[in-house]
């Protein structure tokens, strides 16, 4: 079973691949695989940070 990255591990992981694209210093087709993890990791750290809300949310509601 794969390690699972923490969510400040999968941020750095992506601002990585991010300063790669950004830097102009890539092939796109050898790369692709590598924007395909970029679009796979923001897809996590989107679903990590809605469950975050909905946690928060419900702790709102339970101090009222």
């Amino acid at each position: 079973m794969a390690e699972q990255k923490s969510f400040a591990d999968k941020m750095k992981e992506l601002e990585s691949i991010k300063e790669k694209f950004e830097s102009g210093n890539f092939d796109l087709e050898k790369d692709l695989p590598l924007y395909k993890r970029a679009v796979q990791l923001a897809g996590d750290l989107k679903e990590h940070l809605k469950k975050i809300e909905n946690e928060i949310i419900e702790i709102e509601k339970q101090k009222d």
